[in-house]
């Protein structure tokens, strides 16, 4: 694998209202002719192309912005795993995590013996928690068997 990149920044995000003004400041400091070698990349093409037809680059020829590279670099964006998979982070966004089931899971969460919710909570932060379990169980598994954190933490009485 070669070390030779070909852009030194991509700014991904560029078609939203942060990611715009960004795009605008980079340009008006470094232009495209700068030894700086960056590229704008989003999940929308049309929106990326609506930057570089916009009034802030309207002296740019399309050939020159430096977009084309980027549409097939974006399409990765579109990984199944989300934007972290993509960056290489190894960050799956939690709704596309896949977890235990709700009882193996819950039969997990009972096995720490922790009496509540910000003890679940302080567990979930340090580091230990594995991946297949969610942090907020009650996202992850409502209408799937969630009745509350006392039920998940197996402090019922009546249990």
């Amino acid at each position: 694998m070669s070390d030779e990149k070909e852009f030194d920044v991509v700014f991904l995000g560029a078609t939203g209202f942060t990611g715009q003004l960004l795009v605008e400041y980079v340009y008006n400091r470094y232009g495209l002719a700068s030894d700086l070698k960056w590229a704008i990349a989003g999940r929308n093409q049309n929106k990326l192309e609506s930057i570089c037809r916009s009034s802030a680059f309207i002296c740019v020829k399309r050939e020159q912005f430096p977009l084309a590279s980027v549409f097939s670099f974006c399409a990765g964006c579109r990984s199944p795993f989300g934007t972290g998979d993509w960056l290489g982070t190894g960050t799956i966004a939690p709704r596309l995590r896949q977890y235990r089931s709700f009882n193996a899971a819950r039969e997990f969460a009972r096995s720490l013996n922790l009496e509540s919710g910000s003890e679940w909570r302080a567990f979930c932060k340090s580091g230990k928690l594995p991946p297949d379990i969610p942090a907020n169980p009650h996202q992850a598994y409502k209408d799937k068997g969630w009745k509350g954190m006392r039920d998940w933490l197996g402090t019922n009485a009546d249990e």
